[in-house]
């Protein structure tokens, strides 16, 4: 999971800033207000992110490319044809879940709804 790396990559670096400058006790209180204030955000917005999913579970195709977007997964896949994908897409862009980053690249215009939908997949 990527921004899992990127939470315990930040962490870790916050932690080495505030050792090295010798107010460790502040850096590790300072986090943990940070990730529960996330966790109170991720709470707050999970009955919107269920009515989007809700809106979203009409089109099956359409939910397994946004989980596979979320996972960071190829959304083209043996099997299944590139139009039914590239329809997915477009509806999920036209519905301001994704935008495009750039080519075969697509980026959750929010970043904790990415997250919602892997803990809901675990």
């Amino acid at each position: 999971m990527k921004s899992g790396l990127k939470d315990r990559e930040a962490y870790t670096a916050s932690v080495d800033f505030f050792r090295f400058s010798g107010k460790r006790d502040f850096a590790a209180s300072l986090i943990d207000a940070c990730l529960e204030n996330r966790n109170r955000a991720m709470l707050a917005l999970t009955p919107f992110f269920v009515e989007i999913l809700d809106d979203l579970s009409a089109r099956p195709q359409v939910r397994r490319v946004l989980h596979q977007l979320a996972k960071g997964e190829n959304t083209y896949q043996e099997g299944i044809h590139p139009t039914t994908i590239k329809r997915a897409i477009d509806h999920l862009i036209n519905r301001a879940v994704i935008e495009k980053a750039g080519r075969g690249s697509y980026v959750f215009t929010e970043p904790m709804f990415q997250q919602y939908i892997l803990q809901q997949y675990r």
